[in-house]
């Protein structure tokens, strides 16, 4: 393609050396941004035929308020879908056994008594399915991380900035692919998922995003 190119989007120098390698041996020239600041400045200079992005990067020094303020109450709202520790026939069951410990929460009683008697032999896998099925428990590592996710929105990090260059690309009939990984960003893509109006695609590859699918799929929709 002479003198035409896609962008990449992507902050991590190993993606994105692994994505352009992908571009050139499909015959595809690129240009590289490493965060939204450099990603707006190529968008609008420089026009490229089509957008592959990451959807999590750094700012790249812009003013983050508005976007901050577009992103938060949607975690925030999410947070609150998680079921808080409840009555779950087991917790109800080791209450009535303990009687005289009333005054423990259910926290308590699952870190000091469940926990470790009942289940000091389990894998980890195996005590969260525990939380979610027997104890009702939706609270301990997902919530957790999430909470630890809208904190690094709070403090301007922790951004999915590719949300906001999909709408600019869109914006100039640019057409994108998101290339993520839901096993990198687990419960933080969660609460985005429905908000992404592009192709994306969340799997591995090698261990490394599926940059070539993306690839492929803007050929075609660019007939190229």
């Amino acid at each position: 393609m002479k003198n035409q190119h896609f962008l990449i989007i992507e902050d991590r120098p190993n993606e994105a050396a692994i994505a352009r390698q992908t571009a050139t041996s499909l015959g595809i020239e690129t240009r590289l941004a490493p965060d939204f600041n450099s990603a707006l400045n190529e968008i609008k200079s420089f026009r490229p035929l089509a957008i592959a992005s990451d959807l999590f990067f750094p700012s790249g020094g812009i003013n983050q308020e508005p976007y901050v303020q577009q992103i938060l109450p949607i975690y925030e709202a999410h947070l609150q879908t998680f079921k808080p520790i409840t009555d779950g026939p087991l917790f109800l069951a080791l209450e009535f056994v303990l009687g005289g410990n009333k005054d423990k929460t259910k926290e308590e009683l699952w870190n000091e008594f469940i926990r470790p008697v009942f289940l000091k032999d389990w894998s980890e896998d195996g005590i969260e399915e525990v939380k979610d099925a027997h104890f009702e428990i939706q609270f301990y590592s997902r919530y957790e991380k999430l909470q630890k996710h809208i904190e690094g929105i709070k403090q301007g990090t922790e951004m999915p900035y590719g949300l906001f260059a999909v709408q600019e690309a869109e914006r100039l009939g640019i057409p994108v692919h998101i290339v993520t990984s839901t096993n990198h960003h687990d419960i933080s893509f969660e609460p985005i998922r429905g908000l992404i109006t592009c192709n994306y695609t969340d799997n591995l590859v090698d261990g490394h995003k599926d940059w070539a699918r993306a690839f492929e799929h803007l050929s075609q929709k660019l007939k190229i």
